[in-house]
């Protein structure tokens, strides 16, 4: 092709990415300079008519206790969700990545959860804590164990928030043991062929060879179950509904609540851009400290 030709076509590469770029913008640039705008105004989500207000609804989102229990909720069922569903599936992925039969068998079993709906898991959930005819209580008191029995998962606020914590954990510790597992299969094995040979236990090997080699793996799982857990909604809506009280209320479901139930369109838009800006900053200084962690074992 000559020069000529190449500046003729120099739009094409452009017209190519112009779908892609079309839909970045509407789906998602827009919405959130939309969401941006609209938090700093009182705008009810149904007149055309709105005021600014300036920093009113952020004041109120850390100032109003009903405000500030979702929060608070957000960030405990956060801190257990990523403290527990990544060292159960590490656990699980390591004792996983040895060969014997039915090997595959579990990992598929343990996968299973991740692909099932979080609407149907919440619903079935819901069934296993009930105090009267689940599972868990019939069982409980067969065996004599009426502590147990008398739980009430789901009515009681001082545990609700454990209990969903319970079964987020359940649903996603498949998917970070795959990532686990992607990294685990990655370390040659003749690293721990040479530590065992040097005299290294199993504890050593683990701490010296397998931790710092499966760091990115653990980077993946941490910035990602941090994510979901701050954006947590579904889950809680379906069996909880926020409640008791507000016991189990997340950031999200406020947001949500604020937006469409109690016609504040504007504080609503101000809870979203705060729990977008959260994520933001937790993802961006976890991912610089692994990576700096990352850095140091390649060193």
């Amino acid at each position: 092709m000559t020069r000529t030709g190449k500046k003729r076509g120099w739009w094409q590469p452009y017209l190519f990415l112009a779908p892609a770029c079309f839909i970045f913008l509407f789906i998602y640039v827009g919405p959130m300079l939309a969401t941006t705008v609209l938090s700093f105004t009182d705008w009810n989500g149904i007149s055309r008519e709105f005021n600014f207000v300036g920093l009113r609804n952020f004041i109120r989102i850390f100032t109003n206790r009903d405000l500030l229990q979702p929060l608070g909720n957000t960030l405990l069922f956060t801190v257990l969700t990523v403290a527990l569903q990544s060292s159960i599936s590490l656990l699980i992925a390591v004792a996983l990545n040895h060969r014997f039969c039915g090997n595959n068998l579990l990992r598929g079993v343990f996968f299973l959860p991740c692909v099932v709906s979080s609407v149907a898991i919440g619903y079935a959930w819901s069934l296993i804590f009930n105090p009267m005819s689940g599972p868990i209580a019939l069982v409980a008191r067969q065996l004599g164990w009426d502590f147990i029995a008398d739980i009430k998962w789901l009515a009681d606020p001082d545990i609700v928030l454990f209990s969903l914590v319970i079964v987020n954990v359940w649903q996603w510790t498949g998917w970070s043991m795959v990532i686990y597992l992607a990294g685990l299969q990655s370390i040659p094995q003749e690293l721990y062929e040479a530590a065992a040979i040097d005299g290294a236990g199993g504890g050593q090997r683990f701490r010296y060879i397998t931790l710092p080699l499966i760091l990115p793996s653990v980077t993946i799982n941490v910035v990602m179950s941090t994510i979901g857990g701050l954006k947590a909604y579904d889950l809680m809506y379906i069996m909880t509904s926020g409640g008791p009280g507000h016991a189990s209320q997340t950031f999200a479901m406020a947001s949500v609540e604020a937006t469409f139930l109690q016609k504040q369109a504007g504080l609503g838009s101000a809870l979203s851009l705060v729990m977008f800006l959260m994520i933001l900053l937790v993802s961006f200084v976890q991912n610089k400290w692994f990576t700096k962690k990352e850095e140091a074992v390649e060193a």
